[in-house]
């Protein structure tokens, strides 16, 4: 299938050119065979529209990939670590929380 493709392809770009690979992990979020690698390309997305500061799409990717897996303690963490560069202390807060109770070891 594509999402594989879609995904390495959004991977490999993500250093040199962010807004491509978010328009990549746009197209995998599309053709993604099931939650779990819809999820992953949303955290995909979320990650390289954070790198190529577009901070309001890139937490509501976070959000969306939460709402497939609410207990992914990575994405809670990056959504907290976007919002405290936005200054959002307030917003962070339960994000961090959350990261800390889901993956206490990272």
């Amino acid at each position: 299938g594509a999402w594989p493709v879609l995904t390495n392809y959004g991977l490999s770009l993500q250093p040199s050119d962010p807004a491509k690979a978010a328009d990549a992990f746009r197209k995998a979020v599309e053709l993604a065979p099931d939650d779990k690698a819809k999820a992953d390309s949303h955290f995909n997305l979320a990650n390289a529209l954070t790198d190529a500061s577009q901070p309001d799409e890139a937490d509501a990717a976070y959000g969306a990939c939460l709402a497939l897996v609410p207990d992914d303690g990575g994405a809670h963490y990056n959504r907290g670590a976007l919002r405290l560069t936005r200054g959002d202390a307030k917003g962070a807060l339960p994000c961090m929380e959350a990261a800390v109770r889901l993956s206490p070891q990272d």
